[in-house]
């Protein structure tokens, strides 16, 4: 069993509680992603870098293993303070990295994204560049089932 590596989405403060926090990191295969939901309402997506806000499963022409993808649905909702539940998903390739937004209206399109495992010296590919192609896209949804997660598990906090 790797490390857990707490990731918090949504904020009281950053971009308008817009983030992830971190919004980079490094993991190691069998490192478990544990995200923590700040109000109101956010999603985790995983995406490609060369389709930002789109779910993987929703890219044509992806590739085979990406099918599904992550998904923590709706499943997060709070007033105040956190979630109850959190969403945890285990890395099992850490030589690839994993783009992530939030579904949530046009949150992806503001920059609430975030990047695993990004390699070292990587200009071409940054988050910046993402968040950038980001602005002028549709928010996907990767299921029609919005409480519909995968790719993870939901664990009480």
């Amino acid at each position: 069993t790797g490390t857990i590596q707490r990731i918090t989405v949504g904020s009281p403060t950053a971009n308008n509680g817009l983030s992830f926090s971190p919004e980079t990191l490094r993991a190691a295969k069998g490192d478990i992603l544990e995200f923590h939901f700040l109000p109101k309402n956010h999603s985790v997506v995983q995406s490609s870098f060369d389709a930002p806000c789109v779910p993987l499963q929703a890219n044509p022409g992806g590739p085979a293993d990406a099918e599904g993808g992550v998904f923590s649905g709706f499943n997060f909702a709070t007033q105040e303070g956190q979630a109850d539940n959190v969403f945890r998903v285990e890395v099992t390739d850490d030589t690839k990295p994993m783009w992530l937004y939030c579904s949530q209206g046009d949150h992806c399109q503001k920059g609430m994204s975030m990047v695993v495992n990004l390699p070292e010296g990587e200009v071409e590919r940054s988050l910046e560049r993402y968040r950038e192609v980001a602005k002028g896209t549709r928010t996907g949804q990767p299921s029609e089932d919005p409480e519909a997660s995968r790719g993870g598990e939901i664990r009480v906090n």
